[in-house]
């Protein structure tokens, strides 16, 4: 009977130890670019105010967003050759659709055990809400980012994965260990 258990043991390391697994943790962040201004150019932004919009005040909205990526390899051995692709999720603010926005890939490599920090390269989404009369929103166009998603891919196959919420899986065209196609600005949702 001890033989048993402790060979089910054996076993259950062993088989765990052949399983590639990555645990996955992503935020979406807001991107600063980081850019000194002096003095004078503080003051000509002022100057430059055009007296139109005073009077017909539409607002609008830009961001400037990253995901931040940590990647952490649970299994005793190397993981080479993992390709991390990430998307970000936009919805259009007149038809309050969702739909992939951007997005793109890096390639990483982790050691027995290890960690890796990724950072996105920065997406946009622009909101201008047109005025109304006092104490009322206007209506809002444009497309605002809401979402992200990021696997990790190895051999065709998705090793660790973290969505903002579980519909933007299948949105990116993504399901079960199948990853998501490679985001290609102008290309149709699938």
């Amino acid at each position: 009977m001890k033989h048993t258990f402790f060979g089910l043991l054996a076993l259950l390391f062993a088989v765990s130890d052949c399983l590639a697994a990555v645990e996955v943790a992503a935020e979406m962040l807001a991107y600063r670019e980081k850019k000194e201004t002096t003095p004078g150019e503080v003051e000509s932004t002022k100057k430059s105010m055009n007296p139109s919009k005073l009077m017909n005040p539409s607002k609008s909205t830009t961001q400037d967003k990253v995901i931040s990526i940590s990647l952490r390899n649970t299994s005793r051995k190397p993981e080479n050759e993992l390709v991390v692709r990430y998307w970000f999720i936009g919805r259009d603010m007149k038809t309050y659709k969702t739909s992939v926005l951007d997005g793109g890939e890096n390639v990483a490599q982790l050691k027995p055990n290890g960690t890796l920090s990724l950072t996105t390269e920065p997406a946009k989404g622009t909101v201008v809400r047109k005025a109304a009369s006092p104490g009322k929103l206007g209506e809002a166009t444009g497309v605002k980012i809401v979402g992200y998603g990021v696997q990790v891919i190895k051999a065709d196959k998705v090793v660790g994965e973290s969505f903002l919420e579980s519909e933007h899986k299948k949105l990116v065209g993504a399901e079960g260990k199948t990853p998501g196609p490679f985001f290609k600005p102008g290309a149709e949702a699938p």
